[in-house]
C-alpha cells in the first residue's frame, strides 16, 4: 500500500500484486455500469478476485461460468468468501434462493424461468468471458436484466475474426504472459522429443520418454478415448511404470483416490481421456506427454497451460512430445496461457469431449506413430522455445499449416546468410556455435518452420544487441547434446 500498511487479506491470504490491483479498477467499472473485462491469463487467480468482487456489496449476484465441474470449484472459492450465501445452479444442484447463485451457462434459461428466482441480480460476474458468444447467453442477457456486469477471461477476443466480446465493452484490467513469468504464477516448458527412430508406435515412445522423467515428479499422459486409456495404462504397467487410467467410466471416488495416490508418489503418471479441460487444477504436475494426434489447437493449449502452472518447487514443466505437436502447431506462450478462445471451424468442447469420452476399439493414438526430431533441430526448437519465453520473440503467425511446407531459394539463402553472421559474431558461446554449425550443415533439411524459427532467433539476437543486452545469457538454457 502507499502508506506502507500491508494490503488487507482474502481469505486470510493476501492477494497476489495483480488481484489487489485489479479489484478497484473492477468495481470502478461496476459501479459505472461499463460491461468491463477482467483480463489474465490461465491459473492467475481469477476466482479469488471473482469472489472478492461478490463480497464487495449486498445485492444479489449470478456468477455464471461454462461447465458443471467449475460450478462447484467457483462455489467451492465463492462460499469461502461468503459463507452460506452461495448457491449451485445446473442439472443435479438447483439453489435459486441465495445471495449470490453459481450458474452453469447452459442452464441459465432455467434459472431464469425458475419459481425461487427474485428476478434481476444487482451485478453478473461473467466467467470465461468468450463463451457469453454462445447464443443461449446472448438470448438469456435481456431477460436477465442485470444492474451491472463484470467479466473474466483469458483473452477478450474470438480467435475466428479477432471481434471484440458484444456484450462487453472495455478491458479495466489486463495480467499477461511476462506479468506471470515475472510474479511465477506459471513457469517456463521444456520440449523433450523423440531422437529415436522414425515410426516407432506411439506408446512405445511414450514409454521411452516418461522412463526419462520419471525422476522428475508426477505426470500426465493422454489418450485419445477409453480404450486407449486402457491400453496404454496397460502397457505402461507391463514396462514397470505405475500407471492407472482415468475417465468417464471410472467413479468419481476412485478417480480422486488416483489423482491422491499420483501426487502422493504411489503412481508414476496417470493416462487419461480428457482430464485437463476447464475446472481442473493440478499445479503440482511436474510433465505431460503428449500421445494423442490431434488437431484441435484448442484443446492441445488447454492441456498445456494448465501444466505451465507453478507449484513449491516446481521450475519448469517437462512436455515430452513424441510427434512435435509443438511444432506443428508452432504457439507461444500467450496463446497456451490465454486458452485460445474457439478457433473458426472448432466443434463445441462439449462436443469434443463426447466424442474423447466413447470407447473406441481401433487403436487411432498408435496408428500415428512417433517422428523423430534430429540434433540440429533439437537445438534450433530449444533456442526458439528460450527466445519465446524470454519475451525476445514477439509471436504474429496465426496459423501453422505453412510451418511443414519447404523454404524458398530465396528463404534458404536467408539462412545461410544469417549463421554466416551469427558465426562471425565473437560473443557466441562455444557450443552455441558448433550447434549453429550443425544447422548450417543441414540446411538443405530445413523446413519452412525452422527457418521462421531461425531468423527470429536472429533477428531477437540482433536487437538485444542493439539495446545493450547480452542475448545469448538469455538463451544460455537452450543447449542440448547430439546424439551419441
Amino acid at each position: 500500500m502507499a502508506d506502507g500498511t500491508s494490503p488487507p487479506k482474502w481469505c486470510g491470504l493476501a492477494p497476489r500484486r495483480w488481484q489487489a490491483e485489479a479489484l478497484p479498477l473492477a468495481l470502478n467499472a461496476i459501479r459505472a455500469k461499463e460491461r468491463g473485462v477482467v483480463s489474465a491469463i490461465m491459473g492467475a487467480g481469477k476466482s479469488r478476485l471473482q469472489a472478492e468482487i461478490a463480497a464487495s456489496g449486498r445485492g444479489r449476484v449470478l456468477v455464471t461460468v461454462p461447465t458443471i465441474a467449475l460450478v462447484e470449484q467457483m462455489a467451492a472459492t465463492m462460499d469461502e468468501r461468503c459463507p452460506g450465501e452461495v448457491g449451485r445452479y445446473y442439472t443435479g444442484a438447483k439453489q435459486a434462493d441465495k445471495r449470490i447463485t453459481v450458474c452453469c451457462m447452459p442452464s441459465v434459461p432455467t434459472l431464469l424461468a425458475d419459481t425461487r428466482w427474485p428476478g434481476p441480480p444487482a451485478l453478473w460476474i461473467c466467467d470465461e468471458a468468450h463463451r457469453s458468444e454462445s447464443r443461449t447467453i446472448l438470448d438469456a442477457y435481456g431477460p436477465m436484466s442485470p444492474g451491472a456486469a463484470i467479466a473474466f477471461t483469458a483473452t477478450p477476443y474470438r480467435a475466428e475474426d479477432t471481434e471484440e466480446l458484444s456484450l462487453w465493452s472495455r478491458e479495466v484490467y489486463t495480467y499477461g504472459v511476462a506479468d506471470a513469468m515475472r510474479d511465477g504464477v506459471v513457469v517456463p516448458f521444456r520440449q523433450i522429443p523423440w531422437v529415436g527412430a522414425d515410426g516407432v508406435p506411439i506408446t512405445e515412445a511414450a514409454i521411452a520418454l516418461v522412463r526419462g522423467v520419471l525422476g522428475a515428479g508426477p505426470g500426465l499422459v493422454n489418450a485419445t478415448d477409453i480404450a486407449d486409456a486402457e491400453a496404454c495404462a496397460t502397457a505402461f504397467c507391463a514396462a514397470g511404470i505405475r500407471a492407472a487410467a482415468v475417465h468417464s467410466r471410472i467413479g468419481h471416488d476412485d478417480v480422486q483416490a488416483r489423482i491422491a495416490g499420483l501426487r502422493a508418489g504411489d503412481l508414476d503418471c496417470l493416462v487419461h481421456v480428457n482430464m485437463l479441460s476447464e475446472g481442473v487444477d493440478l499445479p503440482w504436475l511436474r510433465w505431460l506427454c503428449m500421445r494423442r494426434p490431434t488437431k484441435s489447437r484448442v484443446r492441445f493449449c488447454q492441456e498445456v497451460g494448465r501444466v505451465l502452472r507453478s507449484c513449491p518447487g516446481k521450475t519448469e514443466a517437462l512436455l515430452l512430445d513424441p510427434m512435435d505437436l509443438l511444432g506443428r502447431f508452432s504457439l507461444s506462450y500467450e496463446a497456451i496461457l490465454q486458452g485460445m478462445a474457439a478457433e473458426k471451424g472448432a466443434q463445441p468442447f462439449e462436443a469434443e469431449r463426447e466424442a474423447a469420452e466413447r470407447a473406441s476399439p481401433t487403436g487411432t493414438a498408435n496408428a500415428v506413430p512417433a517422428s523423430q526430431m534430429d540434433a540440429w533441430r533439437r537445438y534450433l526448437r530449444a533456442l526458439y522455445f528460450a527466445a519465446l519465453g524470454a519475451g525476445m520473440v514477439e509471436f504474429r503467425t496465426k496459423g501453422s499449416g505453412w510451418r511443414r511446407n519447404m523454404p524458398t531459394p530465396k528463404q534458404l539463402d536467408n539462412v545461410r546468410h544469417a549463421l554466416a553472421g551469427l558465426l562471425r559474431d565473437s560473443r557466441v558461446p562455444v557450443e552455441h556455435r558448433r550447434l549453429l554449425t550443425l544447422i548450417g550443415q543441414n540446411a538443405s533439411a530445413m523446413l519452412r518452420g525452422d527457418v521462421s524459427d531461425l531468423m527470429s532467433v536472429g533477428f531477437a539476437l540482433r536487437d538485444a544487441r542493439r539495446a545493450g543486452r547480452d542475448g545469448w545469457a538469455l538463451l544460455c538454457a537452450a543447449t542440448i547434446e547430439e546424439d551419441k
